[in-house]
């Protein structure tokens, strides 16, 4: 009983001894990885802007998380638990933290772009050896991202691309709008991908579109074609994509719009906010839908948005906008403040507020709409 004990606690000081050993330090950098969620391109994200700015030095415990594989995973323990009968699987926890941390340290290298050129090694050598086809489609984005001028990473993008699976091509599509620089070759991928046979890779392609502006109008043609398309979302977002490529397309493109969103097609409040803030002086047919925007607590875009669209089309400044966009922290209603110029000077005490703001988009937006409303100023 003496010789049992003993091995016991021998055993609890080794891993005691192990955790002490493995424990990070202190000051090593910290990523809270429940509050840090992968976002399409285009689309605000708080916390990504944060580890952007610490740079480099958060990139090797992205490249940690990138790399763990837990226990669990190790011993395939969820395919094991689903195996075995409802009755006894379905009281047995899952193992998924792990699996979610590395999906989202390799978009987040991705989001980093060359500030995380010392994770390439650990990135090409992932990309070689996982086995599942979206962290291997992560990783190729990833690379391209960071590397924005190697051909190797580029050909490998749009390889898979053109010639890949279901998954790579849905994954791919879907960032293709964050790769730089738009080049014809970039062009040419994503005509491809707006002419792919799967409808979930084509709805892709028409945001990734939308992020590329007028230097994409060569695809205006082909969203044109898309604002009819029978694939669930498509028509909606190739007219948030029209409108931003080509604005003088715009009365078509918010009319197709209008239709879905009053047929109930669930995509479209998805897509109505940032369709309204592309709207220009071309949409005036979206007017109307946007005054009833404002009158309504709970319409399809909230109503400081429905203020940015009226002004972006009216280019008039109303009393309720110069009253209302002054309280608000978004970096599109900053930007708006900055947009209106001289007549939003009583909002220069809050913007010089918000250019020491913690948040990233909210201090670089406070600080253009201050020379805007300024130009004499060269600072805050």
């Amino acid at each position: 009983m003496k010789r049992i004990a003993l091995a016991l606690g021998i055993a609890l000081l080794g891993i005691v001894l192990w955790v002490l050993v493995r424990r990070e330090p202190t000051d090593r950098p910290y990523v809270v990885f429940g509050l840090l969620s992968p976002t399409w391109p285009g689309k605000e994200n708080e916390e990504r802007d944060e580890l952007r700015l610490r740079g480099a030095t958060v990139v090797p415990v992205l490249v940690e998380a990138m790399r763990h594989r837990s226990l669990a995973e190790r011993v395939k323990w969820n395919q094991r638990v689903a195996k075995l009968p409802s009755w006894l699987g379905s009281s047995l926890p899952r193992s998924g933290e792990y699996a979610y941390r590395r999906r989202t340290a390799t978009w987040m290298l991705g989001e980093m772009g060359p500030a995380a050129s010392n994770a390439v090694p650990a990135l090409e050598k992932f990309r070689t050896t996982v086995t599942d086809e979206d962290l291997h489609a992560q990783a190729t984005v990833a690379l391209a991202k960071i590397q924005p001028s190697n051909p190797v990473a580029r050909s490998n993008l749009l390889a898979e691309l053109r010639a890949g699976g279901q998954t790579p091509r849905f994954f791919i599509a879907q960032e293709l709008g964050a790769i730089q620089p738009f080049d014809p070759e970039l062009l040419a991928a994503l005509t491809l991908a707006l002419k792919d046979s799967d409808g979930e890779v084509r709805a892709n392609a028409t945001w990734s579109a939308s992020q590329f502006g007028p230097a994409a109008r060569a695809v205006a043609p082909r969203l044109r074609e898309l604002l009819h398309d029978p694939y669930r979302h498509i028509p909606v977002n190739a007219a948030y994509a029209l409108v931003r490529i080509a604005p003088d397309q715009a009365p078509e493109a918010v009319e197709t719009f209008l239709k879905l969103l009053e047929k109930g097609v669930f995509t479209a409040e998805f897509v109505a906010t940032p369709l309204a803030l592309a709207l220009g002086p071309p949409a005036t047919n979206a007017i109307p839908w946007l005054e009833e925007c404002l009158r309504r607590s709970k319409g399809a875009v909230p109503q400081q948005v429905a203020l940015v669209a009226l002004w972006r089309i009216r280019r008039q400044a109303t009393p309720e906008m110069l009253e209302f966009l002054p309280l608000l922290d978004s970096p599109v209603a900053i930007r708006t403040l900055g947009e209106l110029g001289p007549l939003a000077a009583t909002a220069e005490p809050r913007l010089r507020e918000l250019v020491t703001d913690k948040n990233m988009a909210r201090r670089e937006a406070a600080t253009e709409a201050l020379r805007q409303i300024r130009p004499e100023t060269k600072g805050p």
